[in-house]
Protein backbone atom coordinates (compact mmCIF):
# COMPACT_ATOMS: atom_id res chain seq x y z
CA UNK A 1 0.00 0.00 0.00
CA UNK A 2 2.88 2.38 0.68
CA UNK A 3 4.15 2.05 -2.87
CA UNK A 4 0.66 2.72 -4.27
CA UNK A 5 0.27 5.83 -2.11
CA UNK A 6 3.66 7.19 -3.17
CA UNK A 7 2.97 6.43 -6.83
CA UNK A 8 -0.29 8.40 -6.52
CA UNK A 9 1.61 11.35 -5.02
CA UNK A 10 0.09 10.88 -1.58
CA UNK A 11 1.72 11.18 1.83
CA UNK A 12 1.86 7.89 3.68
CA UNK A 13 2.25 6.81 7.30
CA UNK A 14 3.61 3.31 7.86
CA UNK A 15 2.78 1.49 11.09
CA UNK A 16 5.56 -0.74 12.36
CA UNK A 17 3.26 -3.13 14.21
CA UNK A 18 4.41 -6.48 12.91
CA UNK A 19 0.96 -6.99 11.36
CA UNK A 20 2.11 -5.62 8.01
CA UNK A 21 3.72 -8.95 7.22
CA UNK A 22 6.12 -8.66 4.33
CA UNK A 23 5.00 -5.18 3.30
CA UNK A 24 7.89 -2.73 2.85
CA UNK A 25 7.13 0.48 4.73
CA UNK A 26 10.58 2.02 4.25
CA UNK A 27 9.22 4.44 1.61
CA UNK A 28 6.61 5.87 4.00
CA UNK A 29 6.90 9.56 4.84
CA UNK A 30 6.54 8.71 8.51
CA UNK A 31 6.98 5.34 10.24
CA UNK A 32 5.40 4.91 13.67
CA UNK A 33 4.89 2.08 16.15
CA UNK A 34 1.48 3.24 17.37
CA UNK A 35 -1.21 5.75 16.41
CA UNK A 36 -0.46 7.41 19.77
CA UNK A 37 2.72 8.77 18.15
CA UNK A 38 0.82 10.75 15.49
CA UNK A 39 0.62 14.51 15.87
CA UNK A 40 -2.70 15.07 14.11
CA UNK A 41 -2.25 18.84 14.07
CA UNK A 42 1.03 18.38 12.16
CA UNK A 43 -0.74 16.27 9.54
CA UNK A 44 -3.38 18.87 8.71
Amino acid sequence: MVRAAKKAGMKCVGINSGAEGSQDISMADLVINSFKEVDYMRLS
